[in-house]
């Protein structure tokens, strides 16, 4: 089992722990108002016993005293002394001298409101409880939410950032290697012109290679840490389509044919150097994803409200879960350690600063016939 997936699960049951203790925290506490209110009503009924035993000793009293039962007097007697209970007898009393038979016809009972008081604060504790629980509740879900993203993020950066280390390890050594094999070649044997010619421009062609890969890495470190520097001026969009293409048309290794596809010269506010690298990067992976004979172009129209700047391709139709991962930095679609196209995961995420730098949006479109479209809008000013 992968270290990931081992902090997930373990994410997972901490998270059901906190949920099972917050559950039996709840029902304790539950538990606990059911039993006040219980010994609440117990106390009650204790007490009106209590209250009876001591009226009956006040009839008793005035019995013992010769006096006659005086239902005036009594009554004063229980509002007096208890006024949270009632008195009734369960029979009508009679003129008879044997007013101790009656007391034993004695009912004392509570109040009403003795028990409605009982049970509104029993219903506001649960109600408290309630309420606390839902906020607490509330407040444990965001965090647990929170935190598994904040953790997932991490394990996706660390994958990322893994198969960045992977990419530009066999980034920088294929061409190294090349370049010191060409190298050697060209000091250890006398060769042809022709074949010197052709070896001195591979050399030199690995020796771009590396210095776009060195470029890629520093621009994506400035751009991450807000150091970047744009130089914006009056630009002719239809030129730097123009100057990139045609650093593309003149042969690809998969014959490939580049076009260039535009009526209008829209000027914009923008740093050319920027747009030149944003659009060399798109370029560069419709070459790389498409297969050979691939018809790529490149379209500039002038639209009402927009000008717009579409890359079309011949590669693999991109997922549409898949459409907004491709811009984050180091995201590279499959596993580094299967996947047979170079790259290191920065050239999307490059494009993306540079087109949200000019205030335009970049969105990834489906083309006819097989294929991505990458469409880029810039505003009018």
């Amino acid at each position: 089992m992968n270290q990931p997936r081992k902090t997930k699960i373990l994410f997972f049951l901490i998270s059901g722990y906190a949920l099972a203790a917050f559950g039996w925290w709840f029902y304790i506490l539950t538990q606990n108002s059911v039993e006040q209110r219980d010994n609440a009503l117990l106390k009650v009924k204790n007490d009106a016993l209590n209250a009876k035993l001591e009226i009956n000793d006040f009839c008793q009293e005035m019995y013992d005293g010769g006096e006659r039962l005086n239902m005036d007097s009594l009554q004063h007697y229980i509002i007096t002394y208890f006024p949270d209970f009632t008195l009734r007898f369960l029979k009508p009393p009679k003129n008879s001298d044997k007013e101790n038979e009656l007391l034993a016809k004695i009912e004392v009972k509570s109040k009403a409101y003795v028990f409605e008081k009982i049970e509104q604060q029993y219903q506001r504790k649960l109600t408290q409880f309630i309420m606390e629980g839902l906020v607490f509740v509330g407040l444990m879900f965001w965090g647990i939410y929170y935190i598994y993203k904040v953790v997932t993020r991490r394990i996706d950066v660390n994958r990322q950032q893994n198969n960045f280390l992977l990419a530009i390890t066999h980034e920088l050594k294929t061409p190294v290697a090349s370049i010191k094999l060409m190298l050697e070649t060209l000091q250890k044997r006398q060769l042809p012109d022709q074949q010197r010619h052709d070896l001195l421009a591979d050399t030199l062609n690995d020796t771009e290679r590396l210095g776009k890969l060195v470029e890629n890495i520093l621009m994506a470190t400035r751009i991450e840490g807000g150091h970047h520097n744009y130089h914006f001026e009056e630009t002719n969009l239809a030129g730097v389509v123009e100057d990139t293409v045609s650093k593309f048309a003149k042969g690809t290794e998969k014959e490939q044919s580049v076009e260039a596809l535009y009526n209008d010269e829209p000027f914009i506010n923008a740093d050319r150097l920027a747009l030149v690298i944003a659009l060399s990067n798109l370029l560069s992976n419709a070459i790389k994803y498409s297969p050979e004979g691939a018809d790529l172009k490149v379209e500039l129209k002038e639209q009402d409200d927009y000008i717009e700047l579409n890359i079309y391709d011949r590669g693999q139709q991109i997922d549409p879960e898949e459409k907004t991962k491709i811009f984050e930095k180091f995201y590279r679609i499959g596993n580094e350690e299967t996947r047979t196209n170079k790259g290191t995961g920065l050239g999307l995420y490059i494009v993306k600063q540079i087109i949200s730098s000019h205030h335009a949006t970049i969105s990834i479109l489906k083309r006819d016939g097989g294929g991505n479209i990458f469409a880029i809008h810039f505003p009018k000013e």
